[in-house]
């Protein structure tokens, strides 16, 4: 995450803040399609697990079959206090980057919010206005 990231980051979480959302946390996604990264004795499973561990994230990995190949996935999420979630997310986007990076891989990176969007912002099936 540059500067403009994170100040962006910064901007959105308080927004969502504002408006009542429950923030509780994030998930960042790395889809891997080098087939080298597969298997489980590759060096980027340890160095997911350094990530997760040093930032007190959840780790989840699968291998997807798409078409005619395999891809790779690392789910992390962190929970916690929406006030620290910029800082966290940061420090957790250079650590993956400086994983990725040490062992030339370029993966697809996805990020979305953990929680639940304020109470009047809930659409209830049924009630929609047409």
């Amino acid at each position: 995450m540059d500067a403009q990231d994170v100040a962006n980051l910064e901007q959105l979480v308080n927004e969502l803040v504002d408006r009542g959302d429950d923030l509780r946390g994030f998930a960042m996604r790395a889809t891997f399609y080098e087939p080298e990264t597969h298997p489980e004795s590759h060096p980027l499973l340890s160095g997911m697990r350094l990530v997760a561990n040093a930032h007190d994230l959840k780790l989840e990995r699968r291998i997807l079959a798409f078409s005619d190949k395999n891809l790779l996935q690392y789910d992390l999420s962190w929970t916690g206090d929406n006030k620290l979630l910029v800082n966290t997310a940061q420090k957790v986007s250079e650590a993956l980057s400086t994983t990725v990076t040490s062992m030339n891989l370029q993966p697809q990176f996805d990020f979305t919010f953990i929680g639940a969007p304020a109470p009047d912002h809930v659409v209830i099936p049924g009630t929609e206005e047409e």
